[in-house]
């Protein structure tokens, strides 16, 4: 159920290593390997240290945009009135960071 859950998205932790480190060859480490989390939108602003969206406010803030559906009801829709289509989901600003030693990353469902 955590996983169909739409309050939250996956975050990709990678460590920053060195590319002489980094070898095609060689078989990464575990903790050189990148990790996938779940977590909801308040706690990846938390680890990549985005400033909190404000209500009212132009300027963009980092803040996520839900998958959801939506009627065409429209008169320049003629063929398609009446279909339902579905609107990905987004992440509207920064959705890579580097904090410390670790590269985050906001993965999103295409």
């Amino acid at each position: 159920m955590v996983f169909n859950d739409p309050e939250h998205f996956i975050l990709e932790t990678t460590p920053i290593i060195s590319p002489a480190r980094r070898s095609s060859e060689r078989i990464l480490r575990s903790n050189e390997r990148p990790r996938y989390t779940l977590l909801r939108p308040k706690e990846i602003r938390e680890r990549m240290r985005l400033p909190e969206p404000e209500k009212g406010k132009k300027k963009r803030r980092p803040h996520e945009r839900r998958a959801h559906t939506r009627t065409l009801g429209s008169t320049f829709y003629k063929k398609k009135r009446g279909s339902v289509i579905v609107i990905p989901a987004s992440w509207v600003g920064p959705s890579e960071s580097a904090v410390g030693g670790k590269r985050y990353r906001v993965l999103l469902d295409r």
